[in-house]
């Protein structure tokens, strides 16, 4: 497998697609997230990846627990018995605009429809626009992201964080399968974004 590198890839949804919408699959269960969880979620985000224990919990400290009473309906976990299979949140990161954020399928469930599930239960109530950032490692993730409706954004920085797409386009071209890699779809930054990712910023 080709070494994928770190880089910034940002996607914007104007509307998500209900038909890419899918149940969640028999034996699952989904929960609201709470503190009594909190080990669950950064088992889950350490599962195959190189995040660290303590930057999670610090994470977590820092930007999330202050607002935890907001996460009963936009924090969700989907359990296999007492088993953390994935989660998804969504959160206001700009004032006034929604970003999908930490949705994570742990690496021994991929491929069994959860990651759709879960982004389905994260947008389901959700209408108008949404946000994302993501990475190039992430490419089996960005297929589902563009069945949802999300587009790749061109501007070359968003906020305070540079744009790497024109970088790893070459990448992605050869990592995902054709078929994906030519479904993906482009388009400009809207400017009310643009302006609200330059200020305050909430992760």
């Amino acid at each position: 497998m080709e070494k994928i590198p770190e880089a910034n890839l940002f996607m914007w949804c104007e509307q998500p697609v209900r038909d890419a919408f899918a149940p969640l699959p028999d034996g699952f269960r989904y929960r609201s997230f709470s503190p009594a969880l909190l080990d669950d979620w950064i088992d889950l985000q350490m599962a195959g990846s190189a995040e660290e224990r303590e930057y999670l919990l610090s994470y977590y400290r820092r930007v999330y627990e202050p607002l935890a009473e907001n996460f009963t309906d936009r924090w969700h976990l989907l359990y296999d018995g007492e088993t953390l299979a994935a989660s998804c949140t969504l959160w206001e990161a700009y004032p006034g605009y929604e970003t999908v954020h930490w949705l994570k399928v742990h690496p021994l469930y991929e491929g069994r429809g959860l990651g759709r599930a879960i982004l389905t239960k994260t947008l389901e109530n959700h209408h108008g626009e949404v946000f994302l950032h993501t990475q190039p490692a992430s490419f089996r993730a960005m297929k589902l992201y563009t069945d949802f409706g999300f587009v790749l954004l061109t501007d070359p920085v968003i906020g305070r964080r540079e744009n790497h797409l024109t970088d790893v386009l070459p990448v992605l071209s050869r990592v995902m399968t054709p078929a994906s890699y030519r479904n993906l779809r482009f388009a400009c930054c809207p400017k009310g974004f643009l302006e609200a990712a330059g200020g305050e910023i909430r992760f």
